[in-house]
């Protein structure tokens, strides 16, 4: 998984979250994304991405994954980000009705 750059996010926070998205221990991973995510809101939007597939990979907050992927298109509206919250809706049974 890799994080698209950015010419606002500092490099220091890019490689961060780079270094979070590495992690093998995705409860360790979660934990540091989220420390980044209470201590650089001024940041959220190159964060919640990264943050929303990272807790939709861990699976244990999938509707908390969801919303984040939901804000993240709020950011940068296409797509791509639209089409992964069809699946992460899917993949978690929300989807259906």
């Amino acid at each position: 998984m890799s994080l698209p750059a950015s010419r606002t996010t500092p490099p220091s926070l890019r490689s961060a979250i780079q270094a979070c998205l590495n992690l093998a221990d995705l409860d360790e991973a979660v934990r540091r994304m989220d420390r980044l995510w209470r201590n650089s809101l001024e940041h959220a939007a190159a964060i919640v991405l990264p943050y929303g597939r990272l807790l939709l990979r861990q699976g244990t907050h999938p509707a908390a994954a969801i919303g984040l992927l939901q804000r993240a298109a709020e950011f940068e509206p296409g797509p791509d980000i639209e089409s992964e919250i069809i699946a992460a809706l899917l993949q978690t049974g929300q989807g259906l009705s």
